[in-house]
Formats: C-alpha cells, sequence, structure tokens
C-alpha cells in the first residue's frame, strides 16, 4: 500500500512539473505571439497611412489633370471659333469675289 501511494506520489509530482513547465512553455510562447502581433498591427497601420498618403497624391494628380483638361479645351474652343471665323471670312471673300 505505501509502493503504490508513493507511485501515486511522484507521478503526482511528475504531473505537476509537467503542468509547470507546459505553462511556462505557453506563456513564453504566447509572449512572443503577442510581440509578433504588435508588428503586424504596426505594419498594418504603417501600411494605412502609405495608402492614404498616396490616396492624396492620386487625388491632387486627379485635380491637376481636370485642370489641365478645361485648359484644353478652353484652347480648342478658341481655335476652333478662329477657324470658323477665317472660312467664313474666306467664304465671304469668295462670294464676293465671284459676284464681282
Amino acid at each position: 500500500m505505501r509502493d503504490l501511494s508513493r507511485e501515486f506520489d511522484l507521478c503526482e509530482l511528475a504531473l505537476k512539473d509537467l503542468a509547470r513547465t507546459v505553462d511556462e512553455a505557453l506563456e513564453e510562447r504566447l509572449g512572443r505571439l503577442e510581440g509578433r502581433v504588435g508588428e503586424l498591427s504596426k505594419r498594418v497601420d504603417d501600411l494605412r497611412n502609405d495608402m492614404n498618403h498616396r490616396f492624396i497624391e492620386l487625388s491632387k494628380r486627379i485635380d491637376d489633370l481636370r485642370t489641365d483638361i478645361r485648359r484644353l479645351e478652353d484652347r480648342l474652343e478658341s481655335r476652333f471659333k478662329w477657324l470658323m471665323g477665317t472660312l467664313m471670312a474666306t467664304l465671304i471673300t469668295i462670294v464676293l469675289t465671284s459676284l464681282l
């Protein structure tokens, strides 16, 4: 009976030691995992900030392109009016010349 009780006590001590070892290993792994999650969170925040800056730059470029397009439209309209005026003047000159 004493041997059985002694073996039971030894098994109980071994289990407690194993549980302590497992707890320490789990705490260490959990600490590393928390550190890694913190690093990944920082990287995600950095990427988000970078994306926001790039979207701001893209928005500015689009606004600049809109301004350039408006300016080109104005120049095109001006040249079209000048060309139509020149064509009308030429046509009037030809008609008047043929009448005289």
